[in-house]
């Protein structure tokens, strides 16, 4: 089978192939030619675009950060009131709602990568930055609302941010725990605790 016209590929494509693969066979398995045996295409090509491995990987935690904003702006775009936002938001966090992003291999392979790599590391710091500042721009618009009173938005998100990190590791590493319903009813009040809203939801 002959390649395919390279004409329309673009990086956004690349990225989502490279994403798969790095899901199935991580990072050690993974390679720029894989990558491009999988699309079809002369390797070339990727190199064109990234130029090597390592930076197709930084781009790679770019493209993470993006699918995860937008997975949840697309997940409350349904929903103007900015406090059934909230509620929303939550309840979906701590659900595992199937349309919201969740910390799997590709991500643990990069967090693997970064504690060896700098440059990764130092991408997965912003990745989390962005989901604090999108967690802070919602408590943002929520208190314009009247909805909550926050004195420090980017100080509720970030700890907000660390409970629910620590919700998603325990979820992932003891999936069958037997105290897991009390555990995400304390988690939820402390997050309801925090922003001063009840939990009649």
């Amino acid at each position: 089978m002959g390649r395919k016209s390279i004409s329309h590929i673009r990086k956004p494509e690349i990225l989502r192939c490279a994403y798969k693969v790095v899901d199935e066979e991580g990072f050690m398995g993974t390679t720029i030619g894989k990558i491009a045996d999988r699309m079809g295409v002369n390797s070339g090509l990727l190199i064109h675009y990234f130029g090597t491995k390592d930076n197709l990987i930084f781009e790679l935690v770019d493209y993470l950060l993006e699918r995860a904003l937008e997975a949840y702006q697309s997940f409350l775009s349904g929903c103007s009131d900015p406090r059934e936002r909230l509620y929303f938001l939550i309840n979906a966090v701590f659900e595992h709602s199937d349309n919201l992003p969740k910390r799997g291999r590709v991500f643990w392979s990069i967090y693997a990568l970064g504690l060896r790599n700098e440059k990764v590391w130092e991408r997965l710091q912003e990745l989390n930055r962005g989901l604090i500042d999108f967690c802070a721009l919602e408590i943002e618009l929520a208190e314009k609302a009247g909805v909550v009173k926050v004195d420090n938005k980017k100080e509720v998100a970030t700890i907000i941010f660390a409970v629910l990190e620590g919700y998603g590791y325990f979820r992932s590493t003891l999936p069958d725990n037997p105290y897991t319903a009390q555990i995400t009813q304390a988690m939820k009040k402390n997050i309801y605790d925090l922003l001063g809203l009840d939990e009649r939801r």
